[in-house]
């Protein structure tokens, strides 16, 4: 409270949470902003500090728990096991901005990632601005986990966020330093092993699709595949189409023009990533 003839003294606080940095404005930046202003006082602070994390990270660690008890890199494990894997492999979040690049070509890295959320693309890009996409990274699915696990290895591809996305890293070599009587470590490298046999899987339909010289050829090879996959003639595919032709090694203008052909001779419908295969039957 003020009475007639006293001076009021205002004092603004503003708290800035630290535990992200790419979410917030650095506290620097703030400070010059209003270093013109009195009474102003900034004060940082870490929930692994200060305690709060069950009040600003709740609905966030609730997310991140489904999403990793969905994860195959987990599957089979129980919460115990789950916790005791993230402790010993080191695990660490960290959030990217879209087209911001998580890994490139011609580094080292002892670590994997799992995405959380969002999506990355593992791409191959040359010197003379030449990209192919070698496959898209969606939520609960791993990538660099070859790399991670081959000491000195040098990384031929890139990777970098599709969208905004959430990142868990893991130093997956360590597991080799856990004892063998570790139940999670077992479990973790048999999933791992699925993984890599899908991943497998998924390279060698790649080489499949894009073995075929036509631009027709080689869209149909893929769209086949994916109605395959999901049991169904409509399905979304996860490209959009200066991807699609990333992916499929065409140039997208003639890739546009094939599309739009393949829609009028009545193969296929599409709108945006969503499409419909017209098989002899329907068109009967």
């Amino acid at each position: 409270m003020t009475g007639i003839g006293t001076n009021t003294a205002a004092i603004t606080l503003f708290l800035v949470y630290v535990d992200y940095f790419s979410d917030h404005f650095i506290p620097s930046v703030l400070e010059s902003c209003c270093s013109c202003l009195s009474g102003i006082r900034i004060v940082c602070f870490s929930s692994k500090v200060c305690g709060l994390n069950h009040i600003f990270k709740e609905s966030e660690k609730m997310v991140n728990i489904r999403i990793i008890d969905k994860c195959p890199v987990f599957s089979g494990m129980t919460d115990e096991e789950r916790e005791k894997c993230l402790s010993s492999l080191d695990s660490n979040e960290k959030a990217f901005r879209k087209n911001s690049y998580l890994m490139r070509a011609g580094d080292v890295t002892d670590r994997m990632g799992i995405v959380m959320s969002g999506s990355v693309t593992v791409e191959s890009n040359d010197i003379w601005g030449n990209r192919t996409i070698l496959s898209i990274v969606e939520e609960r699915q791993v990538f660099a986990e070859t790399y991670a696990l081959l000491p000195d290895e040098i990384m031929l591809v890139d990777v970098r966020a599709n969208e905004n996305c959430r990142i868990l890293f893991l130093s997956i070599r360590n597991v080799f330093k856990e004892p063998s009587k570790e139940s999670w470590k077992n479990k973790i490298l048999k999933n791992l092993l699925m993984i890599y046999s899908q991943k497998n899987l998924h390279l060698s339909g790649r080489s499949f699709h894009t073995s075929s010289k036509s631009c027709r050829g080689r869209l149909l090879s893929y769209l086949n595949s994916v109605s395959l996959r999901e049991n169904s003639n409509e399905f979304d595919i996860p490209f959009n189409r200066q991807q699609l032709a990333d992916y499929l090694n065409l140039e997208r203008t003639n890739m546009s023009k094939e599309l739009a052909k393949m829609q009028k001779d009545r193969i296929i419908e599409y709108h945006l990533n969503h499409f419909k295969l017209i098989t002899p039957v329907m068109m009967s």
